[in-house]
């Protein structure tokens, strides 16, 4: 925002904020909880990961590349029982979150786990049924015109990495 509170990019702090997922989790079970966010631009420490109320900064450091972060972190004690909000604000200038893994390891407790195929063992591995309907269009950032965004993006910035 600009000192007299008009908003500097034509957006509010709080047109900023995309939600990335809002899994159903039952703690009882849960012994650690890795997120991994995606973000393509937006090499901005100053952006905030949302994850119930807690505010985190310093996800965007330009880790691997300055042009695409991707941030592994520890979610576990933020995590509440129940339904769970986790979502991205961009703040300053701009942002692209592409995408967001939560990898849950359960401890004690039932779960459904899949067959293992060669190349992997069942241990730790989970499947939840989301309750919701996960469809591409339902999903943000999956639809045809987020699509045509990103790939116009990519082009762009390959192009202009050798300049």
């Amino acid at each position: 925002m600009n000192d007299d509170g008009t908003p500097l990019y034509y957006t509010t702090p709080d047109e900023t904020i995309t939600k990335m997922m809002s899994p159903t989790i039952s703690t009882e079970t849960v012994q650690h909880a890795t997120l991994w966010t995606i973000v393509q631009g937006g090499n901005w420490e100053e952006n905030v990961l949302k994850v119930n109320d807690v505010n985190i900064t310093g996800i965007c450091d330009g880790t691997p590349y300055p042009d695409m972060d991707i941030d592994e972190r520890d979610i576990s004690e933020y995590l509440v029982d129940g339904t769970n909000t986790i979502q991205f604000q961009a703040v300053d200038d701009f942002a692209i979150p592409c995408g967001s893994i939560l990898v849950i390891k359960k401890g004690s407790g039932t779960a459904s786990v899949p067959p293992a195929t060669e190349h992997e063992t069942s241990e730790d591995v989970t499947v939840d049924t989301p309750s919701e309907s996960t469809s591409p269009s339902d999903t943000p950032g999956f639809g045809i015109i987020p699509a045509v965004v990103m790939l116009l993006t990519i082009i762009f910035f390959n192009k202009n990495r050798n300049r």
